[in-house]
């Protein structure tokens, strides 16, 4: 079963699709700050959030329930662990290993990212889902632009 944070999401994206939401009283920022937001912007768009400004424009409770679907995040300790991976590894390290198969056959996926990743195959398989379905929704033209 969905939650209500996922449905009221998915009906909001229904009637606001097009521009990303921006803070009507987002202070001016220089341009290496608005590329510094840019960074999040994927997951800013994926919970509704403002994309110019460090205020969300997001319900606490929403907040909280992004971090723990999305995240597994549940306490201080889990950020801070969350953190250090995105610094030490993050997803950088399966989007650029991930997104030359994106074109490749299904049936022939698992075997590679078993190759690739060893252990961590079940991860990169998630990474791979995730993938496809954001092509599938913003076009691949939008993805091309990434590199390590």
């Amino acid at each position: 079963m969905k939650s209500l944070f996922n449905n009221t999401r998915q009906f909001i994206r229904a009637i606001t699709k097009g521009d990303f939401q921006k803070n009507p009283n987002a202070p001016s920022i220089s341009e290496n700050k608005q590329r510094a937001l840019s960074m999040g912007l994927i997951l800013s768009e994926q919970a509704i959030a403002y994309t110019n400004s460090l205020t969300t424009g997001v319900p606490r409770y929403w907040k909280l329930e992004f971090l723990e679907e999305g995240w597994e995040i549940y306490n201080s300790e889990d950020a801070l662990d969350t953190i250090k991976w995105l610094y030490s590894k993050g997803h950088r390290e399966y989007f650029s290993k991930i997104y030359p198969l994106t074109k490749m056959n299904i049936d022939m996926l698992d075997e590679k990212l078993e190759t690739i990743f060893e252990e961590d195959t079940e991860q990169a398989i998630y990474f791979w889902n995730n993938l496809i379905e954001c092509i599938s929704e913003y076009g691949n033209d939008s993805f091309i632009a990434f590199n390590d």
